[in-house]
């Protein structure tokens, strides 16, 4: 969920600027060796080298405080009171305080510029920054042939479930070059020690689950299966834990959803801090693995007051309606706080003082309101009514036959949203 902006600091978090340890391997001839190694484990040619530029340790970590300017820390708040909302950080957890913190200095390729970056880092073994420029120079090598998947990953608004399976795409494919070439999967960035539980997961989801995902893609067949992969891209975590979901005949694509304007009560006064998508893998932090299992797409606005309470409308679409009684149920026994006001299989109401918290299920979806004043409580049934949910993909598209849709429907539909 890091409904990220369009300028320089986005392009610092969300690209694949990574934060890496580097040794002695920074010789030129042992670049162009390692090249060469790359190139012949893709399949693919460089067009031109990309180039190297050497950054201190002092001159990275000026450049992350200037990307995490003022605007930027106070969404990492907003993004730290919705992430709370939902029970994904605790209260002695703080996002915005762990978010600039760097692990340590690096090396990283910027796609934007083309160039390879080099930090120095004098004591670290030989072959660990081997495997650190194996990894780097695939993604530039990558680059070079599928510029628009890293373009489009940046450009995506309002849906981080889309963007987390993007970034899965292009970091476990260069993860998965590193292991082909001899370099075992070890990940040693990522936020500060003490960061939260649920942002260290979604931070490592796409080297080790997007390595997996790129494995099983790889052991499908076929020579063009990295030029089909990242043409035509997974859009949601569930198809890059599900690689299966991506690979079928009939592939699985997320559903879309538009959630209504609602009137919520005289009384809700909230402005929206937050509107995104969990995903699969957000489900899982929240009600586990066996219930978020049949998530076929999500959509919810976060709504803070004056005071500081908050409260959301919530929307979920299952792929049976099986699959929504498990979730409606594991939700509610996790999180179903309060005085119990109805309760019954499909539809259940409870109060906490003066706020209510209603989740119902109809068919194959479920529709969440949290933390609403009493008079909002029947808009649920207009949400029902009025949310609209639509395929990224036509049913039985193949990964091998784009065919419109997809990426560049999602790009359509979420035309740069910007932060609430």
């Amino acid at each position: 969920m890091g409904m990220k902006g369009k300028s320089g600091r986005g392009q610092f978090q969300g690209s694949v600027l990574l934060c890496l340890v580097l040794a002695g391997a920074s010789q030129e001839e042992d670049l162009e060796a390692l090249r060469g190694r790359v190139s012949r484990l893709v399949g693919l040619g460089y067009r031109k080298a990309p180039e190297v530029r050497r950054l201190s340790a002092e001159d990275l970590r000026k450049q992350t405080e200037r990307q995490l300017d003022q605007g930027y820390r106070e969404h990492l708040g907003r993004l730290d009171r919705t992430l709370s909302h939902f029970g994904l950080l605790q209260e002695d957890e703080d996002l915005a305080g762990t978010e600039g913190e760097s692990p340590g200095v690096g090396a990283f390729y910027d796609p934007p510029s083309g160039a390879l970056y080099l930090v120095g880092s004098p004591g670290q073994d030989a072959r660990e920054a081997e495997g650190i420029l194996v990894h780097e120079l695939s993604h530039s090598l990558l680059h070079q042939h599928f510029p628009d998947l890293w373009k489009r990953s940046m450009e995506i608004e309002g849906n981080e479930d889309a963007r987390r399976a993007i970034m899965a795409v292009i970091e476990g494919h260069a993860e998965w070059v590193r292991e082909e070439a001899g370099f075992s999967f070890e990940r040693r960035d990522g936020p500060a020690q003490g960061a939260p539980s649920y942002w260290m997961a979604q931070t490592s989801f796409p080297y080790r689950w997007g390595m997996e995902f790129i494995r099983k893609v790889a052991e499908s067949g076929g020579e063009d299966w990295q030029a089909r992969v990242f043409s035509n891209p997974p859009l949601s975590s569930e198809q890059i834990l599900h690689p299966e979901k991506y690979l079928g005949d009939r592939v699985d694509w997320p559903t879309r959803i538009e959630l209504p304007d609602l009137d919520l009560g005289s009384e809700a006064l909230g402005r929206p801090i937050g509107s995104d998508s969990l995903g699969e893998f957000g489900m899982r932090f929240l009600v586990g693995e066996r219930a978020a299992a049949g998530w076929d797409g999500d959509r919810f606005v976060v709504y803070e007051e004056p005071g500081g309470g908050t409260y959301s409308v919530w929307y979920s679409v299952w792929d049976s309606e099986e699959d929504a009684r498990e979730f409606l149920e594991e939700y509610s026994r996790r999180f179903g706080v309060g005085q119990a006001v109805e309760s019954g299989q499909d539809e259940i109401t409870r109060r906490t003082n003066d706020r209510y918290s209603r989740m119902v299920r109809q068919g194959s979806d479920v529709a969440v309101l949290r933390g609403v004043p009493e008079s909002g409580l029947p808009a649920i049934e207009e949400l029902f009514r009025k949310v609209k949910k639509t395929e990224l993909r036509r049913a039985g598209e193949s990964p091998g036959n784009p065919g419109g849709g997809g990426i560049g429907e999602l790009l359509k539909e979420f035309p740069g949203q910007e932060r609430p």
